[in-house]
């Protein structure tokens, strides 16, 4: 039996669920794993369902040209650190592993995720 008294919490809308790149990859990792975290890709929504977090460090100490939403490798660079995704699904579309999403969407360097 649980001790206390019951604790109500709202219901999360959508727009709470929008990732915010320029937040740090530990607090975007959080809100993937809550389920439902999502951005946007070429003006379309992608839903990113698994992530990890590789660095927790700035990566814009170590390079100039750093946006956060740009893809580096299977990560995107975010405020603060790195976040690598692991599954993602387009709108309309089955969930599917980073590496064949990247195979079909084909992004440039100056892609970005969120714009």
């Amino acid at each position: 039996p649980q001790a206390g008294e019951p604790v109500y919490a709202e219901k999360i809308r959508k727009s709470e669920l929008e990732i915010d790149w320029t937040r740090s990859a530990e607090e975007i990792n959080r809100l993937v794993r809550v389920g439902g975290a999502w951005t946007t890709w070429r003006a379309k929504r992608l839903k990113i369902n698994r992530a990890v977090v590789v660095d927790s460090g700035n990566p814009a100490d170590h390079r100039v040209d750093v946006v956060p939403g740009s893809l580096d490798g299977p990560a995107v660079v975010t405020g603060r650190g790195l976040l690598r995704l692991v599954e993602v699904q387009p709108a309309g579309r089955a969930t599917l592993a980073l590496e064949a999403w990247v195979n079909g969407a084909r992004p440039t360097p100056t892609d970005r995720l969120g714009s």
